[in-house]
C-alpha cells in the first residue's frame, strides 16, 4: 500500500527514524542485534536507518525501546502526554504502545468536534479506519499516525524509557 502523506509528516517520521539511528550507534548496537530484536531482516533495519522505507508502527515502537526510548505524544502547551493505559491480559508491548498513544486522541477529535469523516478526509483515509484506530481494531501506519496526531495538536516524538513525564 503507498501511503499519501504530507511532506510535513514524512520529514517527522524521517526525523524519528534519524534519532533511532543515532541512538543505535551511541549505544554501540549491531544492526543485526536491532533485526533480532525486532524479527526482521537486517536488511529491514538498514532500509529504515537510510530512509528508504519507513517501519511499521509496532516496529517503530519495537525500534525505540531497543535504543532505550519510546514514542510520545508531545502538545506545545502541555508537553509530553503519556496517556495512563495498564497493559491487557496477553498484550504485547507494541500493543500496548499503540494504545497508550491513540488514547488521547479520540477524546480530542470529539473535544474539537470533529467527525470521524472529516478527521479521515484531512489525515486521508476513510472513517471507517479512523473508526478501526480509535476502538483499538488496527494499527495505523507510522505516518498515518504521526499525521492523525499533528491534525489534534499533537507531535509524535521520543523519551528516554527510564523519563516519566
Amino acid at each position: 500500500m503507498v501511503v499519501q502523506a504530507s511532506p510535513a509528516v514524512r520529514r517527522r517520521l524521517v526525523a524519528i527514524q534519524r534519532r533511532l539511528l543515532a541512538e543505535r550507534l551511541a549505544a554501540e548496537l549491531d544492526q543485526q542485534v536491532v533485526a533480532e530484536l525486532l524479527g526482521v531482516s537486517s536488511r529491514s533495519v538498514q532500509s529504515w536507518e537510510c530512509c528508504y522505507d519507513h517501519p511499521s508502527t509496532p516496529h517503530l515502537i519495537g525500534w525505540a525501546y531497543g535504543v532505550g526510548f519510546r514514542l510520545v505524544l508531545i502538545e506545545l502547551e502541555v508537553g509530553t502526554v503519556l496517556a495512563p493505559v495498564s497493559l491487557g491480559p496477553g498484550e504485547s508491548l507494541a500493543e500496548h504502545e499503540v494504545r497508550r498513544l491513540t488514547a488521547p486522541l479520540k477524546p480530542r477529535r470529539q473535544e474539537r468536534d470533529i467527525s470521524q469523516t472529516d478527521l479521515g478526509r484531512i489525515v486521508g483515509v476513510g472513517r471507517s479506519s479512523l473508526q478501526r484506530w480509535e476502538d483499538g481494531f488496527q494499527v495505523p501506519v507510522a505516518l498515518f499516525l504521526i499525521a492523525w496526531a499533528d491534525r489534534l495538536g499533537y507531535t509524535v516524538g521520543l523519551m528516554p524509557v527510564a523519563a516519566r513525564g
